[in-house]
């Protein structure tokens, strides 16, 4: 039980003593000098009221006085080393920190004044009270301090030599005493603890600045991952939308195609029913024209699952026959190569077959052969203009050649042509078409995607993958 009233009465004044000497400022440095002034002041403020309290007793109840200090004197140190605690607290440091080094510093110059220059603690004692003006109020301060001293000191010594005034010096011929050690001592280790106290203190705002710049740090890292994984979210957004762009642009183009495929079968069937209703044909005759009719109708549903393939979305990947899927893709854009007056040939060497997006492979071979066929239009109509497409198997690689004999493409802006938003065709297209190729061929094939140009001759892109087991 007593253990424990212990521990409480020791906690609680722990809990006091670090309130008193927490600093009230909110500036970091300024706090440092605070705290610091605070240690001494409440150091000095608990001696001087033993002190006082000494002095006290030895007056009042031994009836002696302590080498002449009166009691008005000691409770004078009391009341101002107190006063000067009360004075920081309401916040005036800096008057607080002079009033305290002129405190320190009267009664040394006064012995200085009194018993002169060769005195070795005084002397001993203004380098404390130098130092200590450095930490309290500043290198500046210090600076000043350190002129006015050696300015002191000088004067002394002009006014000694010119019999200004009288030093007491005899001193000088009486034996050294056993306090003169132990008074420098203390003034040492007063050194010692006033170093300690900076030192801390310094130790402690280099460790708050560290902590804070990583902390800082920190909040950096984790504001540019932030930033460059809402940009990535933003290009992929933005590429998303562009793609869906190009998405219509292809399917614009080849909408007129597919307009005039679908155009002829219907044409076909109304043909064949009207000639049923205003003719009496044989049963031989009668079976031909429906038959005829439901080919037209075949081919329309054909030409409707084209239309679907180009707008549908599906990512569900099968096994697939890469010959038919390139005859489709060649159907598919015949029309653009019928209008430009362009020849599509396609050369296979075997069956291959292949695990991939469906939908995503006839994007990628529809789009090559819509540039061929474009870099192809551009020829003059003396010139040739031909497309061959070539599938081709290796020993364990698969290959897709698209050559065209188009205008071919510059040097310099090969090894450009698959960046996003890179076009060679001034005022049309966005330069996404063969960013979007790439992606889809890396991405479903595991494949890379070259390009190969002569200015005047064409152009070939070529896919290679490794074929599947």
């Amino acid at each position: 039980m007593h253990s424990l009233l212990r521990y409480q009465w020791l906690k609680e004044f722990r809990n006091q003593l670090s309130q008193l000497v927490a600093p009230i400022s909110q500036n970091d440095d300024n706090a440092q000098k605070e705290y610091i002034l605070n240690v001494f002041l409440v150091f000095l403020s608990a001696l001087s009221i033993l002190f006082f309290f000494s002095v006290v007793s030895l007056a009042y109840i031994l009836g002696t006085s302590r080498n002449g200090i009166s009691i008005s004197t000691a409770f004078g140190m009391m009341i101002a080393f107190i006063g000067l605690l009360k004075l920081i607290k309401i916040g005036y440091r800096t008057l607080a920190s002079w009033l305290f080094i002129g405190l320190f510093i009267t009664p040394i110059l006064y012995s200085i004044y009194r018993w002169g220059t060769l005195l070795p603690v005084p002397l001993v004692t203004l380098t404390l009270v130098i130092l200590m003006t450095s930490i309290l109020l500043g290198i500046r301060a210090a600076i000043g301090m350190a002129l006015g001293l050696g300015s002191y000191l000088g004067l002394i010594i002009y006014a000694e030599k010119s019999n200004l005034i009288q030093v007491d010096t005899t001193w000088l011929h009486n034996p050294l005493q056993v306090n003169y050690p132990i008074e420098l001592t203390i003034i040492f280790l007063i050194i010692v603890g006033v170093t300690w106290l900076a030192y801390g203190q310094i130790e402690t705002s280099l460790r708050r600045a560290r902590r804070s710049e990583a902390q800082a740090q920190r909040e950096r890292d984790m504001l540019e991952e932030r930033v460059e994984a809402r940009t990535k979210q933003l290009k992929e957004t933005q590429m998303e939308h562009m793609s869906t762009m190009v998405r219509f642009a292809e399917i614009g183009k080849l909408s007129a195609g597919f307009f005039h495929d679908m155009v002829n079968p219907l044409t076909a069937v109304s043909l064949y029913v009207n000639d049923l209703q205003q003719t009496h044909p044989s049963v031989e005759d009668l079976q031909a024209k429906i038959n005829q009719a439901v080919l037209a109708t075949d081919r329309l549903v054909d030409f409707t699952k084209k239309i679907r393939k180009e707008f549908s979305t599906s990512s569900e990947k099968m096994r697939m026959h890469l010959n038919t899927e390139i005859e489709q893709a060649v159907e598919t854009v015949q029309y653009q190569a019928n209008r430009h007056n362009v020849s599509i040939h396609i050369q296979t060497e075997s069956d291959l077959y292949q695990s991939c997006n469906q939908l995503r492979f006839h994007r990628v071979i529809v789009n090559l052969l819509l540039n061929a066929i474009e870099a192809c239009a551009e020829n003059p109509k003396t010139q040739k203009r031909e497309v061959t497409i070539t599938l081709a198997q290796q020993t364990s690689n698969a290959s897709i050649a698209i050559h065209d004999t188009g205008a071919g493409i510059i040097e310099g802006n090969i090894p450009y042509i698959f960046e996003p938003f890179f076009t060679t065709k001034q005022g049309e297209g966005l330069g996404l078409g063969l960013s979007i190729i790439k992606d889809i061929v890396t991405e479903e094939l595991n494949a890379e995607i070259s390009i190969k140009s002569t200015v005047g001759k064409g152009t070939s892109i070529i896919i290679t993958w490794p074929l599947s087991s």
